[in-house]
């Protein structure tokens, strides 16, 4: 009875055809709502009445006919909402609801039926709330639309197990955010229109390497860079990305601006930045390793000198020859006077060498400690006799402290005055 202008509307009596497999009853003039009576052909496998006038509700006892293959309402003036018992129509490889005046959600129950391979055709209609992920039970799925509708939210990803889909039509809806990075393995993909969305970011490049995509729109939503040149992007007559204001690039048949460079330099500045960070810092680290290696070298080729083994190289000094050098540590002969200690210029022994003689103060708190502190500051210069200084201070500052005597070093006054820079000849200290 398909394409014959039938008018009228379908009678309650159609349920008594229960032996029926096709129902075809598309391509007519029929008005008038689907009679719930249809759920009790059970023996029906297919069930055509789109390009009609159908109104109403779909009848839920349609979920009775559970050995149903075909379902094509499309094109009527269907209303109401999804029912949800057609997802006991387990065999369904086809449902197209198209182009009707359907509301309300999609039941994701539709989207787990793993039986849908030819198509689930929800176009044109007025659909809302966000796009069900269960699609992961649509392997097998060829065509889906869901396009001009009120379907919000951002496209899932799940639509990667759609392995064998080769239309995917989801413009004219709510959608945001950018194409998922999971659409790379539709690799059996032919039509894909995201046209007329809320969707941004750049165009993806894997959508270049798609072997079958012949038909792209991308059309009238807020992507932005560069518009690949590759793949479906060769030939203008195979996408369209109008309305997008801020994309650059692609072939030279779009005629968009060039893609500034700028970006690229600055990107390439930050790599050169980075790579010269890092050479210095590895620089830096390299000679930190071979000072502390040379240092630590240093530091085992010197041996220690006890108090001993000094006190037998340097000439030992009477407190009397001391005495006699600065006129019984005369105040005329003071050349220096600090919190710790005294330093007294005197002429010692009979080559009437001038010599500066400091003497500690025992009683004065912390003058041991900041002697050897001394001692370390100008063993630091690295002149040897220092070094011995330090290491002799250290022998014998703590018996001379302990045994409240006076501890006397002495050196040349004129290196005294220099500051203990330039020494050439050596140290007589005593302890006394």
């Amino acid at each position: 009875m398909w394409g014959n202008y039938i008018t009228g509307t379908i009678p309650t009596d159609i349920g008594n055809l229960k032996s029926s497999q096709i129902l075809d009853l598309a391509d007519n003039m029929l008005t008038g709502r689907l009679p719930e009576s249809i759920g009790k052909l059970v023996m029906l496998k297919e069930f055509y009445v789109h390009l009609n006038k159908i109104s109403g509700e779909i009848p839920s006892s349609l979920g009775n006919v559970s050995g149903l293959l075909k379902l094509d309402l499309g094109v009527n003036l269907l209303e109401g909402t999804i029912p949800v018992s057609l997802a006991n129509c387990t065999s369904l490889n086809l449902l197209d609801i198209s182009h009707n005046h359907l509301s309300g959600f999609i039941p994701e129950k539709i989207f787990s039926l793993s039986s849908l391979t030819l198509g689930l055709l929800l176009g044109s209609n007025r659909l809302s709330g966000r796009l069900p992920s269960q699609v992961v039970d649509m392997r097998n799925l060829v065509e889906l639309d869901i396009s001009r509708n009120k379907i919000c939210g951002e496209i899932p990803s799940t639509l990667e197990t759609c392995l064998m889909l080769e239309t995917l039509n989801m413009s004219g809806n709510f959608l945001r955010g950018t194409i998922p990075s999971a659409f790379k393995k539709l690799r059996s993909i032919q039509v894909l229109d995201v046209s007329c969305n809320n969707l941004s970011g750049q165009i993806p490049e894997f959508l270049a390497d798609l072997p079958f995509l012949s038909n792209l729109n991308l059309s009238f939503n807020e992507f932005k860079g560069k518009v690949p040149a590759e793949g479906a992007f060769e030939n203008a007559s195979q996408f369209s990305i109008a309305g997008n204001n801020k994309l650059c690039g692609g072939i030279k048949a779009i005629q968009l601006p060039e893609c500034p460079r700028t970006k690229q330099h600055k990107r390439f500045s930050k790599r050169v930045v980075i790579v010269a960070s890092s050479v210095s810092l590895f620089i830096t680290f390299l000679l930190a390793c071979i000072f502390a290696v040379g240092y630590r070298k240093l530091s085992t080729n010197r041996k220690p000198l006890s108090a001993a083994t000094l006190e037998k190289k340097f000439q030992i000094v009477s407190y009397q020859d001391l005495a006699r050098a600065t006129d019984g540590f005369s105040s005329a002969n003071v050349i220096g006077d600090g919190r710790y200690g005294s330093v007294y210029k005197g002429i010692l022994g009979p080559d009437g060498k001038t010599v500066a003689i400091k003497v500690l103060k025992p009683e004065q708190r912390g003058a041991h400690r900041t002697f050897v502190a001394e001692c370390e500051t100008l063993s630091a210069s690295g002149i040897g006799i220092l070094i011995k200084l330090s290491l002799l201070a250290r022998a014998l500052i703590s018996k001379a402290m302990t045994s409240k005597l006076w501890y006397l070093i002495l050196c040349p006054v004129e290196v005294w005055r220099a500051g203990c820079i330039q020494v050439q000849g050596s140290h007589k200290t005593r302890k006394g």
